[in-house]
Parts: C-alpha cells; structure tokens; sequence
C-alpha cells in the first residue's frame, strides 16, 4: 500500500529566503563576489580536480562564470576561464 503525498512546501511555509553565497573566497575576493543573497547554485568542474559538491553562488559570481572571464585556478595555478571551472546548475529559487 502507498501512502505517498504530495505536498507544496511554498504553500506550506511561504517562498523561503534565499541563502547567502557559500563560495569558500565570498568575503575575500570582491572582484567575484557582491553582498547580495544566492541567485544560483553552482559547482566547480576544474579538471585538476574532483567536481565540487552544489553549493549557493551570489549574482556576481554567476554573472562572472556566464561572461567566461579569465582567472587562475587556485589549485594548480592554470590560466583558464570561469566556464571551465564553475558549472551553473540552475536558480535558487526555482
């Protein structure tokens, strides 16, 4: 016997807030990152590297991985650009 249920949560509880920026270098590096909340979640995809667990990105941060901007990995130190390390998973609040 099922007793599954669908619920809507937002019904339930409201449109929750969306969180702040999890990036590990949010408050560090300004020229990334704004004071606004998380727009998107995204991951890190670098190759020199395992990819990143999800995590909430600020609207700068997404902005700068659609742009493709240059930057250095700070893990083995290859130039490379925002799309090659960070991968955007979609909106918070969706």
């Amino acid at each position: 016997m099922s007793t599954e249920v669908s619920v809507d949560i937002a019904a339930l509880v409201g449109e929750m807030e969306a969180p702040p920026c999890e990036h590990s270098q949010h408050a560090s590096y300004p020229r990334l990152h704004d004071a606004g909340p998380a727009t998107h979640y995204v991951r890190g995809i670098h190759p020199c590297r395992e990819a990143s667990d999800a995590y909430a990105a600020c609207g700068k941060l997404v902005r700068a991985i659609r742009a493709n901007n240059a930057l250095y990995c700070g893990i083995c130190g290859d130039l490379t650009t925002t799309r090659e390390m960070f991968e955007v998973l979609g909106p918070v609040n969706k």
